[in-house]
């Protein structure tokens, strides 16, 4: 789905398959411009085009960034290498798009994406819909499913997400660092297990250490009775698909802490984007919360009003995500 301004277009299809993007003329009579892509297939990428050349023609703006384009969940950002027989069809996908806007991407899976775009992360990270691992909140572990998801999150040591870890550490909350082994040719998970923690040097850096069983369970066991009952864990990440990892982190730590007692453990997992083939794994049950983004799609896959408040998935409105990042365009919705 593609808006500008908040206005929808019209989107004719001919019988030989060929699309064409049609706007309202009050559309163009601006001078700035914020576009919103919500992928849902490739077919788009021609009209996003369409739009380029439609804003080219009949809009008010000559010069470059007077157009911003918010892509949430940008396309292929997992097909970001050259592996095998297959294709860098990340890198394909940006050449694709319009080289005079500027451009917003929510939680990019790929540092090719940050080095494309100024605005890739907007330190937005998990913290934005899920402050549940904050100090003070009852989740007391928290995990990183990889080292690639602690790079990802904490690169930057002024994002906001490298802020929250810092003052969780020096609250003494845990943060764990898991690490998986996979298969090249099929692809397939064939090891996963918690390798690391995050730790506070001498500077008040974030480091990573190798993980403390001990210290965990003793946190676990001395939690004050009734408060942190079933111990939880929040899980954060970037993207889940059918939720593979995540399954395989749950029931590595469910061995590995659970100290044989039934319901110790309480499992969360805060994604950025959730695809809709989640539905089609066995994820939910394992999880006892989803936290997510109406990222993909738009909210036409699963909508906020299919979960409501008490539902196991809750799913947030991404535009609230880089609202403060939109352009000032009259009238905008």
């Amino acid at each position: 789905m593609i808006t500008v301004n908040g206005r929808m277009p019209t989107i004719n299809k001919f019988g030989n398959g060929e699309t064409q993007v049609v706007f309202d003329s009050n559309v163009y009579n601006f001078d700035t411009y914020f576009v919103e892509w919500l992928y849902e297939d490739d077919a788009e990428i021609m009209q996003l085009r369409q739009v380029h050349s439609l804003l080219k023609t009949h809009g008010t703006y000559g010069a470059t960034n007077d157009v911003t384009c918010a892509i949430p969940y940008f396309p292929y950002e997992r097909m970001d290498r050259v592996a095998g027989n297959n294709p860098f069809s990340l890198q394909e996908m940006v050449e694709l798009l319009p080289k005079d806007w500027d451009y917003i991407v929510v939680e990019p899976h790929s540092d090719v994406l940050a080095k494309q775009f100024k605005q890739a992360n907007l330190d937005l990270t998990i913290t934005y819909f899920n402050r549940g691992f904050l100090p003070g909140r009852d989740i007391r572990l928290m995990v990183f499913p990889d080292k690639g998801s602690v790079k990802r999150y904490l690169s930057d040591p002024d994002s906001q997400m490298m802020k929250d870890v810092i003052d969780c550490l020096a609250h003494k909350e845990t943060i764990l660092v898991g690490g998986k082994h996979r298969d090249f040719h099929t692809h397939e998970l064939s090891e996963y297990e918690v390798t690391h923690q995050l730790a506070l040097d001498k500077d008040g850096k974030v480091e990573i250490v190798d993980w403390d069983r001990t210290h965990v369970l003793n946190l676990i066991k001395n939690a004050p009775q009734g408060t942190y009952k079933p111990f939880t864990v929040s899980v954060v990440d970037d993207v889940v698909s059918y939720g593979g990892t995540f399954i395989k982190l749950q029931k590595y730590l469910e061995e590995a802490l659970a100290l044989g007692t039934p319901d110790m453990l309480r499992f969360e997992l805060s994604v950025a984007h959730m695809e809709p083939s989640v539905f089609k794994g066995s994820l939910l049950d394992y999880y006892s919360k989803i936290h997510t983004t109406n990222s993909i799609t738009g909210g036409t896959v699963f909508p906020e009003t299919v979960f409501p408040d008490d539902s196991q998935i809750e799913v947030h409105n991404v535009r609230d995500c880089y609202y403060d990042y939109i352009p000032q365009v009259p009238n905008f919705k």
